[in-house]
């Protein structure tokens, strides 16, 4: 197994092959991309997400006028093609979602404080998620 890859759950194959399932089922391919990223991002489920702090980070950087504008054109557009899937995303739920909105309000009028309010990967749970920017 590669370093800094986690060996894959019994339940994250299961949820995988569903997936595949729908697909081949002829479900929507977009309503599966939404579920399956609803999915990852949430994990468990919303409070024990290791991926959200690390989007809320994503927001509050992309509103904070102050790092923003150290970004790179194409950095800053793939964050809002991110953040916009996720807003758009119906299989998200709302908690996520204000979460994440609400960390954008706070980068937009808080000045550098996105690190400090949203620590992305600091935890044993969350070494393995990539830190965003």
């Amino acid at each position: 197994m590669p370093i800094g890859r986690k060996k894959r759950s019994a339940d994250e194959e299961e949820n995988m092959l569903g997936f595949m399932k729908m697909l081949a089922n002829g479900m929507d391919q977009h309503d599966v991309q939404d579920k399956l990223m609803a999915s990852y991002v949430t994990c468990a489920d919303d409070s024990d997400s290791a991926t959200l702090p690390c989007l809320q980070q994503l927001a509050c950087r992309y509103e904070d006028v102050r790092t923003a504008s150290r970004l790179k054109p194409v950095e800053r557009d793939a964050a809002a093609v991110i953040l916009g899937s996720l807003m758009r995303n119906k299989h998200l739920s709302e908690t996520v979602k204000a979460s994440i909105r609400k960390a954008g309000y706070i980068g937009r009028g808080s000045p550098y404080m996105c690190d400090k309010l949203y620590q992305c990967g600091q935890d044993q749970a969350k070494q393995n998620s990539p830190k965003l920017f």
